[in-house]
């Protein structure tokens, strides 16, 4: 509608894409510190799960009241977005940076054909898997950032944090 709405939304638009592709970074980055420091791969991915639910629990209490005035429980934004990805991001640690790009790649694809079908299909008691997938609502639960295509951006955040410890000059 005017030239600062175009500008406020140009600016804001690397935002997200952004977030999930440095936590999924960030999650390959601390695996190797921590495994650095001994850590066992469970204790890693322990924490990580831990951080993925406080993210969830974050968006739901204090997000939903700040902006709200109310714990909207079946409302998920950002950082429930940020942690449903990091919840189904660690199984995938343990895959070659190779393997996650093209994981990624795949997802990001996928996404872009997938939605037109999802939309039209009658999913009858499975309609809550749109939850995962696409933005909207089903029922009382309304997503805004579906984890399975942010999931995607984070394999390649992996993928880039990998290639950037292996060779710091080529992943640049």
């Amino acid at each position: 509608p005017s030239l600062a709405a175009m500008l406020t939304r140009l600016a804001t638009h690397p935002c997200a894409p952004g977030f999930f592709f440095l936590m999924g970074a960030g999650m390959l980055l601390f695996l190797q510190a921590r495994r650095g420091a001994g850590w066992s791969d469970r204790r890693i991915f322990g924490h990580l799960a831990l951080r993925g639910l406080l993210f969830i629990l974050l968006e739901q209490v204090v997000v939903d009241v700040a902006t709200g005035g109310r714990v909207g429980a079946w409302d998920f934004s950002i950082l429930a977005g940020l942690g449903g990805v990091m919840l189904l991001g660690i199984p995938i640690l343990r895959l070659s940076g190779k393997a996650q790009a093209l994981g990624g790649a795949a997802i990001i694809l996928g996404m872009q054909i997938l939605p037109g079908w999802l939309v039209q299909a009658d999913l009858g008691t499975f309609s809550p898997i749109r939850l995962l997938l696409l933005p909207g609502s089903v029922g009382p639960a309304y997503v805004l950032y579906p984890p399975v295509p942010w999931l995607g951006v984070a394999l390649l955040g992996m993928a880039f944090a990998g290639a950037l410890q292996s060779n710091p000059g080529r992943a640049y």
